[in-house]
């Protein structure tokens, strides 16, 4: 209810102000993902100071009059009639992130893990993955600002961008993921790896922010706060979709 209310009060007022509201929440993800790094690092460097010590060891359009205005299922269906390309887009966007991430990215071990390197051993995940994806979908924010691509009136070419990266399953379900009992390791690199999170958080930032600035700004002005909910509600309905999923693809691998 929190954040649906604050899609809608940002829906009323320029897109800056909903980008500034993505961007805030894509900075948070970069500072837990910093944080847990840290601690991280902070906890191998503590372990290894107790095994010394132990061994000793070193290691807006025209007015159009709407049936039944007041009604609130009329007011709903207009704004959907309106919306709707930039609607699925972003329901379809949140449901291919949210089935992949953080399922199967975080489950990948790095080739070189033999190598005992912090890098490919305790770190590679938080680094690799996390910490990647976050300011990868904080560059998308702040790109977004200045290259507007597919426009709002493009609602339809912003659907087959979100409809493209369905392409992103096979490609993680293909990468170094572990357990695994049915498909072969075919991606069997980490820095292809690492180029499959910074695309797949930069496209999935980058179709976020579009369609929360397009939703409430494609209908007449009295009518932005009610497309910014139903942005949320599609953002939502997108993470419960992919989370759903994502049970589906571990089972796959």
């Amino acid at each position: 209810m929190y954040q649906g209310s604050l899609f809608g009060l940002a829906g009323i007022f320029p897109k800056e102000y909903t980008l500034a509201l993505i961007t805030g929440q894509a900075l948070a993800g970069v500072f837990t993902a910093v944080v847990n790094i840290i601690s991280l690092v902070d906890a191998s460097r503590e372990k290894t100071l107790l095994d010394h010590e132990d061994d000793n060891s070193g290691t807006e359009e025209e007015y159009e009059p709407i049936p039944n205005e007041d009604s609130r299922f009329y007011r709903i269906m207009h704004i959907l009639k309106k919306t709707w390309p930039v609607f699925t887009a972003h329901f379809l966007c949140f449901t291919i992130t949210y089935g992949i991430f953080p399922s199967l990215p975080s489950r990948v071990i790095s080739v070189n893990y033999q190598s005992h390197s912090p890098l490919t051993g305790p770190l590679f995940i938080p680094v690799a993955c996390f910490l990647i994806y976050a300011v990868a979908e904080v560059v998308s924010g702040v790109v977004s600002r200045w290259i507007l691509l597919p426009r709002q009136n493009q609602g339809l070419s912003l659907l087959f961008l979100s409809i493209s990266r369905i392409a992103f399953i096979p490609l993680f379900l293909y990468c170094n993921v572990q357990p695994r009992k049915h498909l072969p390791v075919k991606i069997y690199n980490d820095v292809a790896y690492i180029m499959l999170v910074l695309l797949f958080a930069f496209s999935h930032g980058y179709i976020n922010t579009l369609c929360s600035m397009y939703t409430p700004k494609r209908v007449r002005a009295r009518f932005s706060e009610s497309a910014g909910v139903l942005a949320y509600f599609a953002l939502m309905a997108g993470v419960t979709a992919g989370t759903v999923l994502s049970f589906g693809l571990i089972a796959i691998v």
